[in-house]
């Protein structure tokens, strides 16, 4: 059974939100699988790039001991990153801090993906969390919630 499945757009004002996504389930389940997709990963180099400059203006010193980061910081990507996280009737079942953009998580009595607890997906009180680390450019997601 899908209990939602939705469409979102961030962007930069979005960073450091949490998305508090609630739901119901009225009986009991074997499976919770949570699906949940964005792009891109990576913010466009023309929007990367002033915002890496101000940075490193910001927070490196002119100063030619550190000349050797310089060819780093002139390579670095900046990276959107959208983490998901569970709760169940107050409980934290769990969440998986990574740079992964195609999350596919599954819980259950027996077996639950890495940084979620094994969980009995009984009736009762949900909500997944989208958290919102850093988004520095539009970023399209869906998030598709099912239970088995």
């Amino acid at each position: 059974m899908i209990v939602f499945d939705n469409k979102y757009k961030f962007d930069k004002k979005d960073t450091l939100k949490h998305i508090v996504l609630p739901f119901k389930l009225n009986e009991d389940f074997n499976k919770l699988i949570i699906n949940f997709k964005y792009s891109p990963s990576i913010t466009p180099n023309k929007i990367a790039r002033p915002i890496i400059n101000e940075a490193v203006d910001k927070y490196i010193p002119d100063d030619n001991r550190f000349k050797e980061m310089y060819w780093y910081i002139d390579n670095i990507q900046l990276e959107n990153l959208i983490t998901t996280s569970l709760f169940h009737d107050g409980y934290y079942v769990g969440g998986w801090h990574n740079k992964s953009n195609n999350q596919k998580i599954k819980i259950s009595k027996l077996y639950s993906s890495l940084g979620y607890e094994k969980h009995n997906i009984t009736k009762g009180h949900y909500k997944v969390v989208l958290s919102i680390h850093s988004v520095n450019c539009e970023v399209e997601s869906s998030l598709k919630v099912e239970v088995i």
